[in-house]
């Protein structure tokens, strides 16, 4: 859904931040079991952070 799609649907929400994984590259969203510890997050799941990049 875009940025203006969810203005549209409930104004008062705002996106959530996002960062992109460093194993899969992929973006993941913030989420509450994460908020004390926002800034210390680099990999999307569990999976991602036990496996090693091998490029």
């Amino acid at each position: 859904m875009t940025l203006s799609a969810l203005l549209l649907t409930n104004p008062l929400k705002k996106p959530l931040p996002e960062k992109i994984c460093k194993r899969c590259n992929k973006p993941f969203s913030w989420r509450k079991k994460w908020e004390r510890d926002w800034d210390n997050v680099v990999f999307c799941s569990e999976r991602c952070r036990r496996t090693k990049k091998t490029n």
